[in-house]
C-alpha cells in the first residue's frame, strides 16, 4: 500500500491533540453548604494532567476519525502488476483546417494509394480513445472554421468515437490550434487525476498556428506553471511531407454589385504553396456559363498573384460566380472559390433638354444663310456641353467617358418635340431641363407618369421663359392638376445685392426642422486666405409662387 501524496501523512502528528485534551482535567473538590462565604479562604483551581484517561471510548473515536481523514488525503493505493494505464485525462484535438485534405502518394505501397493527413489523424485518434477505461476520462475537439467540442470530458469514450467517424475537415483555419489548446487546458484545469494529456493531431501547416490570441497564450502558460509534470501537450505530425498545391486564397466581386451593361470584375488571389514551379489556368463560371478569357498562371514556390477576371453583364442575375483552377495538386478543394454574384437592373432616366431647341434653330439659320449666298453649308455634329449634358455626366460619369463601369443610371437626352414618340413607362425618372414648351400629348403622358408614383424633376435656369412655363406646366386643366408645384415670376434686380454670409448661418436660419450641412458645392465661396466660408451676393432673383 503506497500513498499517492506522501506529504499528507504529516497530518498523523495531529493524533497527539486528543490525548492532550483527555489528559488535562480539573481538580474536583467537594461542595459544602456554609452560611457565609466571608470567612472562606480563596483557593485557586488550576488545570492539571489527570493520572488516568477520562472517557477512553470518546478518545478512541476521535483518533480514528483523524487517522482516516489523513489517510484519505494521502490517497493510498495498492500497486499491482497490471498493464492497465494509470487514471488520466486525455483531450484529443484534431486539426480540421483545409490543409488536412492534402493528398499525397503512399510511397510504401505498391498500388500507389493516396494518403490524406486527416484520415491518418482519424486512425491515431481512434486508437487513443479506444484505450480509455474507468477511471480515466477523454474528450474530442475539432479545430476547423470554429472550435467545436464534439465530446465533453467524460469516462465513456463511445461518444467521442462516434463523432470521430463522421468528422470532416473544413474550408479554412478558423481561430487556429492555439485557441483549441487553450480550451483543452480549461477542461483539465483543477482535475485530480494523475496525468492530463492534450494530444494535437495536425499537419503543422503554418496557417493553423498564425492566429494567436494573447488571452489564449496566457491561459496555456498559467496551466503549464500550475500543473507542472502532471500536464503533457503533445503535437503529432500527420503530414504527408512535401506536396504540391496551388490554391485560390481569396476572390471577391469588385464593388459588391454590378449593373446591366457594366463589366463585372472578379479579383482573385492565387498562391503557390508547393515547393516547385506551378502552371495552371484560372477561369470563371457565372450562372453556369464559362466566361472568357481565362488566365494562364506560372508561379514559383511562395509566389502570389492577383488576377482580374472580367465578365460583360447583359442581364439581371442573382446567383454565384465560381473561380476555378485547372491543375492537379495535393488539395483539389482549394482550386474552387464561389462568391455571390448580384447584377442589379439599370435605371433609365429621360432627360428632356429644352435648351437644345435654341441650338437647333441656330444651326438651321446658319445653314439657310449659307445656301442663300449660293454656297454650301456643312454642319458639323458637335457634342454641345450645356447644362443637360453636364447632368448626364453627373448621373453616370463612367459611361459618358467610355469606361467599362458606371453607376447603372442610363440616360437618354431628347428635345421636347421628340417626347411624344417616347414610351415613358420604361423610364424610372424624367428630368425637364429648361423646358417651357411641351406638346399637349406629352403633358398628358407626364400626368399619368407622375400619378403612377414615378419621379419627375424640373430644373429651371435663368434662360427659362416663365410665361410659357406657367402656361404649359404650372396651369391646371379640367381633367388634371398642374404638373409643376410652383409658378415662376419675373426677375427682380436687387440694389444693393442681397448678401448671405455662410460662416454665420446655422440650421435655425432656414426654419424649423431644416438641417444645414455645407457641402462641396460651397467650396468656390470659401475665403482663400482664412479658409472659412465667404459671402454670396445675389443681384438678381426670380419670384416663385406655390400653387395651391
Amino acid at each position: 500500500m503506497n500513498p499517492l501524496f506522501p506529504a499528507m501523512l504529516i497530518g498523523l502528528s495531529a493524533l497527539a491533540v486528543p490525548f492532550a485534551i483527555h489528559l488535562i482535567a480539573r481538580h474536583r473538590y467537594p461542595v459544602k453548604d456554609f452560611p457565609s462565604i466571608y470567612l472562606l479562604r480563596y483557593e485557586r483551581r488550576d488545570n492539571a494532567f489527570a493520572r488516568r484517561l477520562i472517557d477512553p471510548l470518546q478518545l478512541l473515536l476521535r483518533l480514528i476519525v483523524l487517522a482516516l481523514l489523513v489517510l484519505a488525503m494521502s490517497r493510498l493505493f495498492s500497486p499491482t502488476a497490471s498493464d492497465d494505464p494509470a487514471p488520466h485525462n486525455l483531450v484529443v484535438v484534431v486539426d480540421g483546417s483545409a490543409s488536412m485534405r492534402m493528398e499525397a502518394e503512399n510511397e510504401n505501397d505498391d498500388d500507389e494509394s493516396v494518403v490524406i493527413p486527416f484520415e491518418t489523424a482519424r486512425i491515431i485518434a481512434r486508437d487513443l480513445l479506444a484505450e480509455i477505461q474507468l477511471p480515466s476520462r477523454c474528450a474530442l475537439i475539432r479545430a476547423g472554421e470554429q472550435i467545436e467540442t464534439l465530446a465533453a470530458l467524460g469516462p465513456d469514450p463511445q461518444p467521442a468515437l462516434a463523432e470521430l467517424e463522421t468528422m470532416q475537415p473544413g474550408d479554412g483555419t478558423g481561430p487556429g490550434l492555439i485557441r483549441a489548446i487553450a480550451e483543452s487546458a480549461e477542461m483539465v484545469r483543477g482535475r485530480r487525476e494523475v496525468k492530463s494529456q492534450i494530444v494535437v493531431l495536425t499537419d503543422r501547416f503554418a496557417g493553423a498556428f498564425e492566429s494567436r490570441h494573447q488571452g489564449d497564450m496566457a491561459t496555456i502558460e498559467s496551466l503549464v506553471e500550475s500543473m507542472g509534470d502532471q500536464l503533457d501537450i503533445i503535437i503529432v505530425d500527420v503530414s504527408t511531407g512535401e506536396a504540391e498545391n496551388l490554391a485560390i486564397v481569396l476572390a471577391n466581386l469588385r464593388g459588391g454589385r454590378v449593373r446591366i451593361g457594366d463589366d463585372a470584375h472578379v479579383i482573385a488571389r492565387v498562391k503557390n504553396l508547393g515547393v516547385t514551379n506551378q502552371v495552371a489556368k484560372l477561369a470563371m463560371v457565372v450562372g453556369g456559363r464559362k466566361e472568357a478569357p481565362f488566365r494562364n498562371l506560372i508561379l514559383a514556390p511562395g509566389d502570389e498573384v492577383v488576377a482580374d477576371l472580367t465578365s460583360r453583364v447583359k442581364r439581371s442575375l442573382r446567383g454565384f460566380a465560381t473561380v476555378t483552377l485547372d491543375n492537379k495538386d495535393a488539395v483539389p478543394h482549394d482550386d474552387l472559390y464561389t462568391i455571390p454574384f448580384v447584377v442589379e437592373p439599370s435605371r433609365r432616366i429621360l432627360v428632356v433638354n429644352g435648351a437644345a431647341m435654341d441650338v437647333s434653330i441656330d444651326v438651321e439659320a446658319s445653314t439657310l444663310a449659307g445656301l442663300a449666298d449660293g454656297g454650301s453649308a456643312v454642319v458639323e455634329e458637335k457634342d454641345v456641353i450645356d447644362g443637360a449634358r453636364i447632368l448626364q455626366y453627373v448621373l453616370n460619369p463612367g459611361r459618358e467617358l467610355g469606361l467599362a463601369f458606371g453607376t447603372g443610371l442610363d440616360t437618354l437626352q431628347i428635345t421636347p418635340d421628340a417626347m411624344p414618340a417616347q414610351t415613358l413607362s420604361k423610364y424610372d425618372a424624367v428630368i425637364l431641363y429648361d423646358v417651357s414648351k411641351l406638346p399637349e400629348q406629352s403633358v398628358a403622358d407626364l400626368d399619368v407618369f407622375v400619378s403612377e408614383g414615378r419621379s419627375l424633376l424640373i430644373i429651371a435656369s435663368g434662360d427659362l421663359n416663365p410665361i410659357e412655363f406657367n402656361g404649359v406646366l404650372a396651369s391646371s386643366r379640367s381633367d388634371a392638376a398642374a404638373i409643376s408645384p410652383v409658378k415662376f415670376g419675373n426677375d427682380i434686380n436687387l440694389d444693393p445685392p442681397e448678401a448671405v454670409r455662410f460662416a454665420a448661418v446655422s440650421s435655425g436660419d432656414f426654419g424649423e426642422g431644416v438641417t444645414y450641412q455645407p457641402g462641396p458645392w460651397l467650396a468656390p465661396f470659401r475665403h482663400r486666405g482664412q479658409g472659412d466660408l465667404g459671402t454670396i451676393r445675389f443681384r438678381t432673383i426670380r419670384e416663385i409662387t406655390e400653387i395651391e
